[in-house]
């Protein structure tokens, strides 16, 4: 099977890129979100190793990927629900299996939605003196570890990162081993940055 001619991905690309870009400017204004660069932590403008970078592209790939899985379990629904419309039990079922579809096909809509705005949103500012993982678009999360607080930095990577090429680091502060106080898991004292690549020589790379 012959992949699709360049000039037809890069029209693909450029044609999702302003769609998703529609999303943002219809909706990050009702939410009040910024979706500019975050601005330089003051007192830190001058700092040696300064960085403001997002996770690597190849992050968003993996979690394309995932969803993609996901939209193959819709598909084999997709075609269940299509035998059970022609089987022609009742034309009552066939109603009911239209509005089915539709709230199949939005979902998966919106899973895509929500996954690339939330991957832009993901910013890891790395100053002199601390580090910041800031992440979300309903809830915005921010959470900052000191370097001075440090007990415990280790590198995940999966058969699937290493194939997509980035890894994720996790950093422990004290009580990071508690009870999580902020929901949804979240641990106030544990910053992960995922989709690093290079994590294990360099611990943060853009």
């Amino acid at each position: 099977m012959k992949s699709a001619p360049p000039a037809k991905r890069l029209k693909g690309n450029t044609m999702l890129n302003s769609f998703i870009n529609w999303i943002k400017e219809l909706i990050f204004p009702l939410l009040k979100i910024e979706s500019t660069t975050p601005k330089i932590p003051h007192g830190h403008d001058r700092d040696t190793h300064l960085q403001i970078v997002r996770a690597d592209k190849s992050y968003l790939k993996y979690l394309l990927f995932w969803l993609w899985v996901y939209a193959a379990g819709l598909l084999v629904g997709f075609v269940a629900i299509s035998i059970v419309g022609m089987m022609g039990l009742s034309p009552l079922v066939a109603l009911i299996l239209i509005p089915i579809k539709i709230i199949l096909v939005a979902k998966l809509l919106l899973m895509f939605i929500v996954t690339r705005i939330s991957f832009d949103l993901r910013w890891y500012i790395i100053t002199d003196t601390s580090i910041t993982v800031r992440q979300g678009a309903w809830t915005v999360r921010e959470i900052t570890v000191s370097y001075q607080n440090i007990q415990n930095v280790s590198v995940s990577q999966g058969p699937l990162e290493r194939y997509f090429g980035f890894a994720n680091l996790q950093i422990d502060t004290a009580g990071s081993g508690g009870a999580h106080t902020h929901g949804k898991g979240e641990n106030p004292n544990r910053a992960v940055l995922r989709g690093i690549i290079n994590a294990p020589k360099s611990g943060i790379q853009s």
